[in-house]
């Protein structure tokens, strides 16, 4: 295997492990929200509205750092298929 093809494979094992973890902290925030909504549901103060907030805010953060994450470990796995189908002469 070429030296390019093994710098992209190991560039896109990387972007896979952070697309894992994100994919974690998204899932935790959503349940979080979930979880906050509910107690808001229940008879909300003040202080349970701000930290809804905060949620929805880290929540939406969250899902598009994994939609970043994942859109890049899709193009380093297609620039490494590229690589491979071509000997690794083009990257």
């Amino acid at each position: 295997m070429s030296l390019e093809v093994e710098v992209l494979e190991q560039a896109w094992l990387k972007a896979e492990t952070i697309v894992d973890r994100t994919r974690c902290e998204a899932m935790r925030a959503s349940e979080r929200l979930s979880d906050t909504r509910e107690k808001v549901a229940h008879g909300a103060n003040k202080e349970i509205v701000v930290l809804l907030t905060k949620v929805e805010t880290t929540a939406e953060k969250l899902k598009a750092r994994h939609e970043a994450a994942e859109r890049q470990a899709n193009d380093l796995f297609d620039r490494l298929l590229e690589a491979k189908s071509q000997g690794g002469a083009h990257v």
